[in-house]
């Protein structure tokens, strides 16, 4: 129980929408104070780094406009697009140690394309039963100069980032909150307009993750057209651009050549949750079940945590949109 209010910021950023959720709470449960879904051009970002910055903060100073905000912290999510994370195997030995040791004997070794000096985080994927054993490590790696330069874009917005974490942690740490699924072994699938992320979650340790450039515009049955005035109508919504979608998701992930992509996913005790926008979340999961995929689940929507005043917005309409900034506001607003 927490006896001081909290209150934090979520912040998403996919190729197309931002996503800002306000997160408070005080002596209950947490709750939704605000919800800002902006959409954005889509050439802010490139592999490399930050393209069109200062129209990315003109639309993003545009979209905090929209609402009177009660904190400036804001934690931020960090996607699959611009992490790499990869399993190694280390010496038994504390984090501290082994923090010094994956940065001296991991990381140079390592042909990744996150620069020099790149930012990593890291978690043993099982426990070591005996000294001196060696134990298999998942390493996440991201560029230092994009994530600095992110974080800087956002204080010239006005925003003051406390911190930056996966997004797919951030997801996992959502569905725990609604015990949205009990099984130990996930497949999270991030769904955005022009691309999909694919985690892979063991026992709450990131062991894998991806990210398809996959636009739903390829999908589509009618030319041009969008979302409309609203950011989260479903783009893909008829069962031919569902299947067309899902058929073109199967093929990417079983001839990617990753083992964890092309096998363990596929396990029967592996489930799999949607989330993220621009399809019909219920017609995508019957498909996938109707063709091979083991369990599916769609993340849950912020109803439980949405008061009354919160006139304008419906749990229907956000589905499950936001369950990266609602994983990474919970982190703000936890009880100490």
């Amino acid at each position: 129980m927490s006896f001081f209010r909290r209150s934090c910021l979520g912040l998403e950023l996919s190729d197309s929408l931002l996503k800002i959720v306000e997160l408070q709470r005080w002596w209950g449960p947490p709750r939704l104070k605000q919800v800002i879904i902006h959409p954005l051009v889509p050439i802010w970002s490139a592999e490399e780094g930050w393209t069109e910055k200062e129209e990315l903060i003109h639309s993003i100073q545009e979209a905090l406009g929209e609402g009177r905000l009660g904190t400036r912290k804001v934690r931020l999510s960090l996607s699959n697009r611009h992490v790499v994370t990869q399993k190694w195997k280390v010496p038994e030995m504390n984090r501290q140690r082994m923090r010094r040791w994956i940065e001296r004997k991991v990381l140079p070794k390592w042909q990744h394309p996150c620069g020099e000096n790149p930012l990593f985080d890291f978690q043993p994927t099982h426990h070591v039963w005996e000294d001196g054993d060696w134990q298999e490590v998942a390493v996440s790696i991201a560029s230092r100069s994009y994530v600095e330069e992110w974080i800087q874009i956002m204080r010239w917005c006005g925003l003051n980032p406390v911190a930056v974490d996966l997004a797919a942690l951030h997801s996992r740490r959502w569905l725990d909150y609604c015990v949205s699924s009990t099984a130990s072994r996930l497949a999270l699938i991030h769904v955005h307009a022009d691309g999909i992320e694919i985690s892979y979650i063991q026992e709450g340790v990131l062991h894998a993750g991806t990210y398809f450039s996959m636009p739903m515009r390829k999908s589509r049955q009618q030319n041009g057209g969008t979302a409309g005035a609203d950011p989260l109508r479903p783009i893909l919504d008829t069962p031919d651009e569902i299947t067309s979608y899902g058929q073109t998701m199967m093929k990417m992930m079983k001839t990617s050549g990753a083992p964890w992509l092309e096998k363990q996913i596929w396990s029967p005790n592996v489930q799999w949750v949607l989330s993220g926008e621009g399809v019909h979340f219920p017609v995508l999961r019957e498909w996938l079940m109707k063709h091979g995929a083991p369990s599916v689940v769609v993340a849950d929507s912020p109803e439980a945590i949405m008061p009354e005043e919160i006139s304008d917005l419906s749990a229907s309409r956000l589905g499950p949109a936001l369950t990266v900034p609602l994983g990474a506001a919970l982190e703000g607003v936890k009880a100490g």
